[in-house]
């Protein structure tokens, strides 16, 4: 039965105003039951706890505001250079006992993009003997390019074609097919890379020539039952050097060096790649590394620095927002039994090759 209004009655602690002792009740006091609704603004947890995501997210946006300052900054810097005309050289003219080729590819949305990435390719510190950005002919009818790549390819780009697309996987794919032989370097079509890339990777080759070398990377984590936790809680993007190591896992976007052989022969099985991981190639190369008993060194860990307008379509996007990654890293290393091998790289056993 309700109680009458008129029968509350009011009842105020002794030497402390109605609103006071409000207040104190409102603190001390514990719901009988958890509001179905979350609490965005974080009231009921402790004070210090609210304090440091406070924290956490200025630290993030703060980083946030030096990294699109230093992206439009370098985006100048490269307009600049592209503008000036300043002759360049862009491959080597000496001798190499093992060739190093730079490998990337592109698609028609991101064209624009891979000539920005050519041109600062074309314009190394230390020089490649070949760059090669393969294009698929599905995507690019009768062959046409923009008229910007002509001055590219007088300047060393080479434009390969492929009949058909194997997305991210295209850009290592026929390069390293093609030329087994040789050392291959990776690169995205929508990063500012810096111009010392190629030099950087090839001094931690010198001193690691039988490990991929990257400049960005991330360290796969492992839970208490030792199997490896999800993808978006391992250590991401490592910032400091690193490496041989059989859990670091070297993403492409920073640039990566393949020496000869250091894949397994499983690498290039199409189907495989089609079924299992054609939206994830740096996890179906991780898997071939593991397979092939190749370790990771992480080399001065860089920024990532995008071209101007150039993420509308990024795998990355969709991948690790949806937990994509961890779903295709089951599939591809359970299929292979790489988790076995890691484990037994981990321990220092001995395993049998593939």
């Amino acid at each position: 039965m309700p109680v009458p209004l008129r029968s509350v009655r009011t009842v105020t602690m002794r030497g402390s105003s109605n609103a006071d002792w409000m207040r104190t009740h409102r603190m001390n006091s514990t719901p009988t039951h958890p509001s179905p609704f979350p609490n965005p603004r974080g009231e009921g947890r402790p004070i210090s706890d609210r304090l440091k995501t406070r924290a956490l997210r200025a630290a993030r946006t703060a980083k946030n505001v030096r990294t699109v300052h230093a992206q439009r900054q370098a985006n100048r810097e490269l307009d600049r250079a592209i503008a000036s005309n300043a002759p360049i050289s862009g491959l080597t003219t000496s001798s190499r006992p093992t060739p190093v080729v730079v490998s990337f590819t592109s698609y028609p949305g991101r064209i624009h993009s891979a000539a920005r990435v050519a041109h600062r390719l074309l314009d190394q510190t230390v020089k490649p003997d070949r760059i090669l950005l393969w294009l698929t002919e599905q995507q690019f009818p009768e062959r046409q390019v923009p008229q910007q790549f002509q001055d590219l390819q007088e300047l060393g780009l080479t434009i390969c074609w492929a009949r058909d697309s194997l997305k991210a996987h295209t850009k290592y794919f026929f390069t390293m097919a093609e030329f087994p032989s040789a050392t291959v370097i990776t690169v995205d079509d929508d990063v500012v890379y810096p111009r010392d890339l190629i030099e950087v990777l090839l001094r931690a080759h010198t001193r690691h020539p039988r490990a991929v070398i990257a400049r960005r990377a991330h360290r796969i984590t492992f839970g208490p039952t030792g199997r490896p936790l999800p993808y978006n809680r391992w250590q991401h993007q490592c910032r400091t050097s690193a490496g041989p190591a059989w859990d670091l896992f070297a993403t492409g976007v920073g640039g990566v060096l393949y020496p000869p052989n250091s894949l397994s022969e499983l690498t290039f099985h199409k189907d495989e790649i089609l079924r299992l991981c054609l939206d994830a190639d740096d996890i179906w190369l991780k898997a071939m590394e593991l397979l092939a008993r190749t370790p990771v060194v992480l080399t001065q860990p860089m920024p990532i620095l995008l071209t101007a307008g150039s993420q509308g379509q990024a795998l990355a996007l969709s991948n690790v927002g949806t937990g994509g990654n961890t779903k295709i890293l089951n599939a591809v290393f359970d299929a292979y039994g790489v988790w076995d091998v890691l484990d037994r790289l981990a321990r220092n056993e001995p395993s049998t090759p593939s």
